[in-house]
């Protein structure tokens, strides 16, 4: 009787940890929220955006790609400066914009063809970010210096 009690006890106590161990609902963590898909808005419309934000990133750009695929690569560097592009490895041809960290327009360059390799691109000024969009998009969007981009991340 007494070996019977005694593991009635050691059952009880391996039930007891084991539902305190494994059976309590466990905490639930939330999932992180959904970060938007960053976008640029350019006259009317809005393109969705690549960044380009570390060195290796920016080194590959576009280069042996076939399209933009309806999308623009904004490049982010961590500080302003002269970033020059040129269309080495290049597909297609495309639009180069170089914006201030305000959103301002500094310079660019349409229909860049890759013909134009080994050319480089420069704005006229130090810049935070440049955009590369499909060719003709600026024309459409009658992006010129001194216009305001507005990229929402």
């Amino acid at each position: 009787m007494r070996r019977v009690l005694i593991a009635v006890v050691v059952l009880i106590a391996l039930v007891t940890v084991g539902y305190g161990v494994f059976g309590r609902p466990s905490k639930r963590v939330p999932e992180p929220a959904q970060v938007a898909q960053p976008r640029v808005v350019v006259g009317d419309k809005t393109i969705n955006l690549e960044i380009a934000n570390t060195p290796e990133a920016r080194e590959q750009g576009l280069s042996g790609r076939e399209s933009l695929y309806g999308k623009a690569i904004l490049f982010a560097f961590e500080k302003p400066g002269r970033y020059c592009f040129w269309m080495k490895d290049m597909k297609f041809p495309i639009d180069i914009t170089w914006i201030r960290d305000n959103g301002v327009v500094v310079t660019i360059a349409p229909e860049v063809s890759p013909s134009t390799f080994p050319q480089k691109f420069c704005p006229s000024e130090p810049v935070k970010y440049a955009l590369e969009f499909e060719s003709g998009t600026m024309k459409t969007a009658n992006i010129i210096p001194g216009s305001t981009l507005q990229i929402l991340r």
